[in-house]
């Protein structure tokens, strides 16, 4: 039961992300970032802000749970010239609507969302998938 949960937990995944790119900084981002990188030496880049909501619901038709899942991530370069790899993964039985990644002036990127099966050397067949995306940070 708690398989079929967890399977059934991605079966939508809308994830939002806010990047800067594009955009000179604000000088109150830029004493921001400053801050930041004095708490977190070893880091580029950080997460301001992020929120997940779940929601389950019981389709009697299919006689499943459905399970939607939002994410909404707010990211800063605290280092020049900053990348990152941005994904999700997925199988069969679950779908993602969305992926989608946005500037900090809430204008859509350019970004190139790829999908891929994820492939192994082991014997057994599976369906993993993965969405993912290269964030750069030029600033």
């Amino acid at each position: 039961m708690i398989k079929k949960l967890l399977l059934l937990l991605f079966i939508t995944l809308l994830n939002t992300s806010f990047a800067q790119k594009k955009s000179d900084p604000l000088p109150e981002h830029i004493t921001q970032a400053k801050k930041l990188k004095s708490q977190y030496t070893d880091d580029d880049i950080v997460v301001l802000n992020s929120t997940e909501k779940v929601t389950f619901y019981r389709n009697k038709k299919e006689n499943k749970v459905v399970v939607t899942q939002k994410k909404h991530e707010e990211l800063m370069n605290i280092s020049s010239r900053s990348d990152i790899q941005k994904y999700i993964t997925y199988n069969g039985e679950s779908s993602i609507k969305k992926f989608e990644i946005f500037y900090r002036n809430k204008k859509e990127t350019l970004f190139e969302i790829q999908d891929e099966a994820i492939s192994d050397d082991d014997m057994f067949h599976h369906d993993a998938r993965v969405k993912h995306t290269h964030l750069d940070f030029p600033v």
